[in-house]
């Protein structure tokens, strides 16, 4: 009989991967049902208080009604249910992930047991992918998260947690001020290694101060104006906004002065100074300032100067051998383009653009993620209007940055032709929407043409209406179907109505990060709901992407909006 029972053990495992399991009992195996289920189970995530739902994958040899089984779920030493599907509430962090989680299927005739192992990480309640909310809400500002999940068929939903804020800090409330939701990083070295990764924090901006919390746990890490401004704020600086990057930190105020801290190093969200004096450049104090990040992490940022009605850059770059361009400030305009390329014939320049068109919308999209290659380049997308006669235009142009320096030039191409710049004369409908200053007006981040992603478009967010604006289709005719000449349902419109929802909207945010390229899409409305949208192919006529909406909780009026994905794999 022993030499029976290692014959079976050795099929099982080698033929059908049948989980392992233990003999207790002395049998005729020729008329057993066997359990089959393979020795290790997928690998699961919850949050702390989250539900862990896992049904056990495995099949028997052969029908049998009267089977007698008996369940048991181990983790980590301890059994946390009897039951044949697990449903565990999350009451404590585990130690490890990997092969934490032990299934027994006893069954108890003929006291077989049968074992599969899974791997469980209990992590911090807001640990994960998600849209953040700042809104106002019975008089107070309240932070939300409606946070990304997926079930067990990998169908992806979406979570609303509420007041979070005070929740997690013993009932305390925002600042009252506060205006804005602002994701920053820092990078952090695994302990014992040399590798890094990038992790981020989170801050509610006020006039006055700012408020930063862990984005896991949302704890209020205690950041203090002396940890900005070694003395405290400068007399009467009033936050206008920020623009934090790898080693140059940037605060803005109302009046638009530029105030700058440089890092020595990236290993910290808070280390150095801000200068007590705002920025100066070409021996002026900047003023009339207004910040325009790269869509995607980049080695610098655009500058508006309204008062100068001019563009500039900073840089934050250190190259490998630690030489410091961070701080430099340059102008922008058609001294950075190649000697031997023409400036297109019709196009403004960019100091004529600007210096003699008001600026309605200016925004940056990227199509790469890395930093280098077809990453180096950063498209800008503008709207601008000719005060002469009330006409707005479509202008874009490209920066790209040469590697491994902190030299900027014009895009251009390998034939020697500018890259992408372009100068049309919107249409009416167009017009119509950008020249609404009541209007919301979003211009995605990233932008992708392959496999039918996004394109690039700009939203428009009018009353409860939301409109796409198709830049391609705008500047060129070349595509008008993805599939057949003759199929309207992918015809690409200019301007077109995308979706209404049940109030007006109030922001919109997308993500910058690698992972989805701009898909998904969160609309904040004026009566305290989120909508969730992929933007899919929102550039032809015929779309069906939204994901979900919140129902059956008001999240109060929101005032601010980002989309986080924790981790973003900067490239740093």
């Amino acid at each position: 009989m022993k030499l029976i029972k290692l014959l079976f053990i050795g099929v099982s495992l080698t033929v059908t991967l049948s989980g392992c399991f233990e003999d207790k009992g002395n049998y005729d195996y020729k008329d057993l049902t066997r359990i089959d289920m393979a020795p290790t189970g997928g690998t699961y995530t919850v949050p702390i208080r989250g539900t862990l739902k896992i049904t056990p994958d495995y099949t028997f040899s052969k029908e049998d009604s009267n089977m007698d089984l008996s369940y048991s779920w181990t983790l980590e030493g301890e059994v946390i249910s009897t039951e044949p599907v697990l449903e565990w509430v999350a009451d404590r962090y585990t130690e490890g992930s990997t092969y934490n989680l032990l299934l027994e299927i006893t069954d108890n005739k003929i006291d077989m047991v049968y074992r599969c192992v899974y791997g469980v990480s209990v992590l911090e309640p807001y640990d994960g992918i998600g849209f953040f909310v700042l809104s106002q809400k019975d008089g107070k500002k309240c932070a939300h998260m409606i946070k990304e999940e997926y079930d067990e068929e990998g169908h992806r939903y979406y979570n609303a947690l509420t007041n979070i804020y005070s929740l997690e800090n013993e009932g305390a409330t925002l600042p009252s001020n506060a205006f804005k939701l602002y994701e920053h990083y820092a990078l952090e070295k695994t302990m014992g290694s040399s590798s890094t990764k990038a992790v981020n924090q989170l801050m509610f901006v006020s006039p006055d101060q700012v408020t930063e919390v862990k984005p896991g746990s949302f704890k209020d890490v205690n950041t203090k104006p002396t940890d900005l401004f070694g003395g405290g704020y400068p007399g009467g600086l009033k936050i206008a906004d920020v623009h934090f990057m790898q080693f140059l930190n940037m605060i803005t105020d109302e009046e638009g002065r530029l105030y700058t801290r440089i890092k020595t190093t990236n290993e910290f969200f808070h280390v150095d100074e801000f200068l007590p004096t705002p920025t100066s450049f070409e021996g002026e104090e900047l003023r009339g300032i207004e910040l325009i990040p790269s869509a995607l992490p980049a080695q610098h940022c655009l500058l508006y100067d309204k008062n100068k009605k001019r563009l500039l850059i900073i840089w934050d770059f250190k190259d490998y051998y630690g030489k410091y361009s961070v701080g430099k400030i340059e102008n922008v305009n058609s001294s950075l383009k190649t000697a031997n390329v023409s400036w297109p014939q019709n196009v403004p320049t960019i100091e004529d653009a600007f210096a003699n068109y008001e600026v309605i919308h200016l925004a940056s999209f990227r199509t790469e993620f890395s930093m280098w290659g077809e990453g180096a380049k950063t498209y800008y997308f503008s709207v601008l209007k000719d005060p002469e006669t009330g006409k707005l235009y479509h202008y874009q142009f490209v920066l790209e940055q040469e590697y491994g320096s902190a030299i900027m030039h014009l895009a251009t191409t390998s034939d020697g032709k500018m890259v992408d710049i372009e100068f049309v004369e919107l249409n009416p409908e167009a017009t119509a929407l950008f020249d609404n200053p009541q209007n919301v007006i979003f211009t995605l981040p990233t932008n992708y043409l392959g496999y039918g992603y996004n394109g690039y478009l700009t939203l428009i967010g009018q009353g409860n209406s939301l409109y796409v604006y198709n830049r391609i289709a705008a500047t060129t005719n070349a595509k008008t179907s993805v599939a057949a000449d003759d199929d309207p349902s992918q015809k690409e419109l200019t301007v077109r109505l995308l979706c209404t929802f049940d109030s007006e909207i109030a922001c919109m945010a997308s993500t910058y990060a690698s992972n989805y390229w701009g898909e998904i899409l969160g609309v904040a409305l004026k009566n305290g709901t989120v909508e969730v949208l992929s933007v899919k192919n929102a550039q032809y006529t015929i779309w069906n992407g939204r994901i979900w909406k919140s129902e059956g909780v008001d999240l109060g009026e929101p005032v601010s909006l980002i989309y986080s994905v924790g981790e973003p794999g900067l490239d740093w």
